[in-house]
């Protein structure tokens, strides 16, 4: 077996190789991870034997995501060796965790040839092209494109229940300046927002998340600004996917009326055991 070393590196040294990656895994696999990647930074990690660039990582630097790998993709003629590459990374940059796909068919056999204890981190969603979407706004109700204006009031409402990881108010702009964002009124008054989130690795697809303030939730809006949502989607030939935290029961049961079906995992894995002499 050759030996492989790895270095740090900037993210568009290795563009072909995430490229690559993307292309085999499409969809779902990569929504679990692009938060982290793009908002908390990641440093990304060249993997590389005495020939040639053999595969790359990428691990997070701080808050939540801080020491946890959030990609790995090796290319297919070094794979047999991923155990063993693995277990190098993580004692090179003293990784504590691995965010794991169930979707990647690269990093998901070796956590369980590894036999690492892992726990549930979220689900991950799809929707059906068959399914029909169909919703009513009510006359006192309306759903449209968030303004700079309303960023505060969004951000209060969207950090309410502490699932929002994209960092401070701050993180909504370029979200408002994309027309990622909606706005959901009734009587004029916020009550919602949702979002849609049209990943740069995975243009066809789109990452779709809402929230509702507490005092309006349990009525369906909730139901509704999801397939709004899909149905721009729809409209804009993405591709709808959605994640939502394994804690967040309330969410689940809101794809799951609006049409979406249970499609896959995100594993956070223990691999801190790999540290130890």
């Amino acid at each position: 077996m050759l030996d492989y070393f790895f270095e740090i590196v900037d993210s568009t040294d290795l563009q072909y190789l995430r490229n690559m990656q993307v292309k085999e895994l499409r969809g779902t696999a990569q929504v679990g991870t692009e938060e982290g990647i793009v908002t908390y930074e990641a440093n990304f990690v060249k993997i590389t034997n005495s020939k040639e660039i053999v595969g790359y990582a990428c691990i997070g630097t701080f808050d939540f995501y801080k020491g946890i790998i959030l990609e790995y993709f090796l290319v297919s003629k070094y794979r047999a060796d991923s155990a063993d590459i693995i277990k190098q990374l993580i004692k090179r940059y003293k990784c504590k965790q691995w965010l794991v796909s169930t979707h990647d068919f690269f990093a998901f056999p070796i956590m369980l040839d590894l036999q690492l204890k892992y726990k549930l981190s979220a689900y991950t969603f799809a929707i059906d092209d068959s399914i029909k979407i169909e919703y009513e706004l009510g006359s006192e109700t309306t759903i449209e494109v968030s303004t700079f204006e309303e960023a505060t009031e969004i951000y209060q409402l969207i950090m309410q229940d502490g699932f929002y990881t994209g960092g401070d108010i701050n993180s909504l702009f370029p979200i408002i300046t994309a027309n990622e964002m909606y706005s959901l009124k009734k009587n004029d008054r916020l009550i919602g927002a949702g979002f849609i989130g049209v990943s740069k690795r995975t243009p066809g697809y789109a990452d779709i998340a809402m929230i509702i303030d507490k005092e309006n939730r349990h009525n369906g809006y909730g139901v509704l600004i999801v397939k709004v949502l899909v149905a721009k989607c729809r409209l804009l030939n993405l591709i709808p996917t959605a994640v939502c935290d394994v804690t967040n029961l309330a969410s689940r049961k809101v794809l799951q009326k609006a049409g979406f079906h249970l499609d896959g995992c995100l594993l956070l894995a223990q691999v801190d055991i790999f540290n130890t002499n």
